[in-house]
């Protein structure tokens, strides 16, 4: 008897041993671009579906644009219109998105530099195209790697009046943008799948046609 409930006993904490392992591989595996997750959930769906998730995070549409190739653009915001998502549907999908906050300078390049590093981490080996740029008073400079970007970036932040990352594949595009204006900063992060876009859309200048920023 006292075999019997030994094996038993050692068969009982083998079945709760491998449980708890199971119980382990079940947690959700984390990742450094939350926001790219988020955008990313928004693209592929209907926009009503788009719509109510957006809705259920407590943001209000505020603004409906009809654009080229019979793509249509929805902006949302919160109560105090400080942040944004707005979404680009064609052909009756969402095809891009992008999350956008509005605070005072320093509180955006903050945020400008964690949208940048959620991109870089997204694309760990998808072996993108990248182009930085920063505009100044008069033209802009191009950056053809983020170590060169971010070498001019970091002594000339405070000054910088806007720029932006881009990192593109054949079939997805990430931007970060930062603007600056008079009294407050827009920081801002897009996702867009290329595959899901209007015919033509893609330019130098992709993320201002796209998003008006």
């Amino acid at each position: 008897m006292k075999k019997f409930k030994l094996i038993l006993f050692l068969a009982l904490g083998a079945f709760l041993f491998n449980s708890c392992e199971d119980k382990d591989d079940d947690k959700p595996v984390t990742n450094n671009y939350p926001t790219i997750v988020k955008l990313k959930s928004l693209v592929g769906i209907s926009h009503q579906n788009a719509e109510s998730k957006i809705t259920a995070m407590g943001y209000t549409l505020q603004d409906t644009s009809a654009m080229e190739e019979g793509a249509v653009m929805y902006m949302y915001q919160n109560a105090n219109q400080t942040k944004t998502y707005i979404t680009l549907k064609y052909n009756n999908l969402i095809c891009a998105s992008s999350y956008d906050e509005t605070t005072e300078n320093t509180i955006a390049l903050t945020n400008f530099e964690k949208f940048s590093k959620e991109c870089i981490e997204y694309m760990v080996g998808k072996n993108p195209i990248y182009d930085g740029v920063i505009y100044r008073q008069v033209g802009a400079e191009h950056y053809e790697t983020h170590q060169n970007f971010l070498t001019y970036y970091q002594d000339n932040k405070l000054n910088i009046g806007s720029c932006e990352e881009r990192w593109e594949t054949a079939t997805e595009t990430v931007f970060c943008q930062y603007d600056k204006e008079e009294l407050y900063a827009n920081s801002s992060l897009i996702y867009m799948n290329m595959q899901l876009l209007p015919p033509g859309f893609i330019t130098d200048k992709t993320s201002k046609k796209l998003f008006g920023k």
